[in-house]
């Protein structure tokens, strides 16, 4: 399945947190790395506004994902109580809207590749 990431920083290879790695619809990857360049406007001031992003397009494999409700930013306790064959959640995104769901997982060998493209604000 072709899902998208977008961040403020560029990288080239992702890394798990205890928060798991997010993504979604091109729509809702947009809408969060603008949520994340404000919050740094609105610490730093409008002269810290970032100039570009970068947005990652990725197959992801989601065979081994199941449903779950949207855990807003406290995802770590849902993975604590996971067996081993399930590798991440499908789930309707209450903070980055979109049509198409969103996914989050907890292991990077469901990445399967992805690409990132350097974008301006």
């Amino acid at each position: 399945m072709i899902v998208y990431h977008a961040s403020l920083h560029s990288f080239d290879e992702f890394k798990v947190t205890d928060q798991g790695i997010h993504f979604g619809s091109k729509e809702s990857a947009l809408v969060a790395v603008e949520r994340k360049a404000e919050q740094i406007v609105e610490l730093h001031g409008e002269s810290a506004r970032p100039a570009k992003f970068w947005l990652y397009t990725v197959e992801l494999d989601t065979s081994s994902f199941v449903e779950e409700f949207d855990h807003g930013y406290d995802w770590a306790k849902s993975f604590e109580k996971e067996i081993d064959s399930i590798k991440g959640y499908v789930y309707t995104n209450r903070y980055e809207p979109s049509s198409a769901p969103s996914y989050i997982t907890w292991d990077a060998d469901t990445i399967k590749s992805f690409s990132k493209h350097e974008m301006e604000f």
